[in-house]
């Protein structure tokens, strides 16, 4: 994405916007291109792989409703147990 069209909007301190979205349900067992975030929609544990760390999964124990995940991952595995979550580019 070109950034320098936001320059005049959204100072050097503000984060970009998202740009599109993938709904994941609650995991997939396919990858997706690196993400920016992950929203978790409902409460529980989010299992995922990190893009530097292919083949390592790590789990976020107890994520609530309504959390913003901001972790780079390509994976959100269905042994997560949080539902209604889209990764947000």
């Amino acid at each position: 994405m070109d950034v320098s069209a936001f320059g005049s909007i959204y100072p050097q301190q503000s984060r970009l916007p998202y740009a599109s979205g993938l709904d994941l349900g609650g995991g997939s067992t396919d990858s997706f291109p690196c993400c920016r975030a992950v929203w978790v929609g409902g409460a529980g544990n989010v299992q995922c792989t990190f893009a530097d760390g292919p083949g390592t999964t790590i789990t976020f124990t107890g994520v609530p409703a309504g959390t913003l995940l901001e972790v780079a991952v390509t994976n959100v595995a269905t042994a997560s147990t949080a539902t209604n979550m889209t990764a947000l580019f």
